[in-house]
């Protein structure tokens, strides 16, 4: 599927108001803000943007099938109602690892697919993805002190 058409899938997932979608939409977001490929300055303005990429991706993740970066004209992407700033988003995903193209050039173009830092954060829990550490006392005393946050430098004990 092209990314185009990617795209409009995603427009139309976003407006079906899937609560695990839109789960797994803002977790591709956070990791889209947090590597640097979408910035997080801004967001009042260009959230919506950012949120339809993540949305795209997560459609991708979703029907297991590569996007196809046809064409990296600006022009193209605007005059089908997209912001020019897609094809340097893709770049950035490309450069840090988190899609993988066909490219000789280095640049995000031809069949992409996510990388495994997606696919980690969007399988449930007991397909392989990632799953909490468990923590187990093996103190033979029967209390023990164990400092908790709670922010700003408190600390608060617990009993075990």
């Amino acid at each position: 599927m092209t990314v185009f058409e990617l795209m409009e899938r995603a427009k139309s997932e976003l407006e079906n108001f899937c609560p695990i979608f839109n789960e797994q939409t803002e977790t591709v977001l956070g990791i889209l803000r947090s590597s640097g490929c979408v910035p997080y300055k801004r967001t009042r303005q260009n959230g919506k943007l950012h949120k339809l990429l993540a949305s795209a991706l997560v459609v991708s993740y979703r029907s297991n099938i590569p996007f196809y970066i046809n064409t990296r004209k600006v022009g193209t992407f605007h005059s089908r109602g997209y912001t020019t700033q897609l094809v340097s988003w893709f770049d950035n995903l490309f450069e840090k690892g988190l899609i993988h193209c066909e490219s000789k050039a280095g640049k995000a173009e031809g069949n992409c697919t996510l990388s495994k830092t997606f696919t980690n954060h969007l399988n449930p829990i007991g397909e392989g993805s990632y799953e909490p550490n468990t923590i187990t006392n093996k103190q033979s005393s029967a209390n023990s002190h164990i400092p908790v946050s709670t922010g700003f430098n408190n600390a608060v004990t617990a009993t075990i």
